[in-house]
């Protein structure tokens, strides 16, 4: 049977340009620019196609012809495994062996069929008898068949096991690639969620800022000297004893009858003069304060702790040493220091004094308070101890310490 397949291939080869290669092991189909159909001789299956094409069959023992072109694209003619089968065992061959009629068996499968003296052998596939036992030859054609068909079913299991294991490592690089893409999208997820949390608290948060907002508006709209307001009161222990102090600590005026307490319970007390000290000694980097004047004359003041105040007037006197400053409030403004004053050519206008201290700077600065703030004179100091405000006033004055006219803007 396989001889007639054989011949079955070349007569089919020569009307339709099939040709084998130069080394006998390749049948190959060669055609012009028209579709062939599939064709099946004897079992062996040979597929065409568009041109140009080629179609192969493995180890065929068949002569090619000299004229004919080997084509490069091959396709390999598959040959079913029937024909490759023993029908004894309905195996591969193992060692196959062909008889006298041209069916092919396993070497062992077939003398296992036959025995040892039997007679009247048949053949297992046709039935066919031989009259005397005969010699089984060993098919070297179909032993190369099978050894290349082993061949190719090693390589494609190989190939399999590869390709298997290429995808297995593709999925476990697929799996992990999922994983990172789950945990990115978790925070991604954990991140918008935290912004939609802060836009909510930027939605509590805008009257807030507003109200922020408002406010450094008007710091910044307001008066910058005021920003510097300090806080006084008067210190009564220091008062003269013919001044009596308000409940708050925030007016000074002369008492009608006078103080019947000794001066030696009030070591700190001014003993010739009129005079007060409030409680707080300024010695920050500006400090600014307002004081209004009702009455007759009075000086508004900044003196040293350590002011004389038992001696005469004109030791304890403010302005009238080197330790205290003044400003004298009568028909006219004048400046005091050290005896030394120094008479303002503006009249006084309105009785609220702003009195502005650069302590660093060494600068202090007086202004007429009304509508506006009206610049009156500054004085240049080495100021070296903490400046304590005072106050003197005569019979006919009464002085408080008035907080800031915010309205009040300075003009220098």
């Amino acid at each position: 049977k396989f001889t007639a397949c054989l011949e079955e291939i070349k007569t089919w080869m020569k009307h339709n340009f099939l040709q084998l290669n130069s080394s006998k092991t390749e049948a190959i189909l060669v055609g012009t620019s028209h579709k062939v159909q599939s064709s099946s001789i004897t079992g062996i299956t040979i597929s065409c196609q568009d041109i140009p094409f080629s179609t192969t069959v493995t180890n065929l023992d068949v002569r090619s012809d000299p004229q004919l072109t080997f084509e490069p694209h091959l396709l390999h003619i598959p040959v079913r495994i029937n024909h490759l089968s023993c029908r004894i065992c309905g195996k591969l061959f193992e060692n196959p062996a062909t008889i006298l009629c041209g069916h092919n068996f396993c070497m062992g499968c077939i003398k296992g069929h036959w025995g040892e003296g039997q007679r009247d052998l048949s053949c297992p596939e046709c039935g066919k008898i031989f009259p005397s036992r005969p010699n089984l030859i060993k098919n070297t054609t179909l032993t190369d068949m099978l050894r290349d068909t082993k061949r190719s079913s090693s390589r494609k299991r190989k190939s399999q096991e590869s390709a298997e294991s290429l995808r297995d490592q593709r999925t476990e690089e697929l799996r992990t690639m999922q994983t990172r893409l789950r945990e990115r999208l978790q925070e991604q997820q954990k991140q918008q969620e935290n912004m939609k949390k802060k836009f909510k608290q930027i939605e509590v948060r805008k009257p807030c800022c507003f109200i922020v907002f408002t406010r450094s508006q008007l710091i910044r709209d307001t008066n910058p000297v005021l920003l510097d307001a300090c806080e006084l009161s008067l210190d009564p222990a220091t008062a003269h004893k013919d001044l009596i102090i308000s409940d708050n600590d925030k007016e000074v005026k002369l008492s009608p009858r006078g103080c019947q307490i000794p001066s030696a319970c009030f070591p700190e007390r001014f003993n010739s003069r009129r005079q007060v000290l409030c409680r707080e000694g300024l010695q920050a980097e500006r400090c600014y304060y307002e004081v209004e004047v009702k009455g007759g004359k009075a000086e508004i003041a900044l003196a040293y702790k350590g002011l004389d105040r038992k001696s005469s007037t004109e030791k304890s006197a403010f302005g009238a040493n080197e330790k205290s400053w003044s400003l004298d409030l009568s028909n006219s403004y004048s400046v005091s220091h050290k005896s030394e004053s120094i008479l303002l050519k503006q009249s006084p206008s309105s009785k609220k004094i702003g009195v502005y201290l650069e302590f660093k700077e060494g600068s202090l600065s007086f202004f007429e308070v009304s509508d506006s703030m009206t610049f009156l004179y500054k004085l240049k100091a080495n100021f070296t101890e903490p400046l304590y405000p005072g106050f003197w006033l005569d019979d006919k004055s009464c002085i408080r310490i008035s907080p800031p006219a915010e309205s009040c803007r300075p003009q220098l």
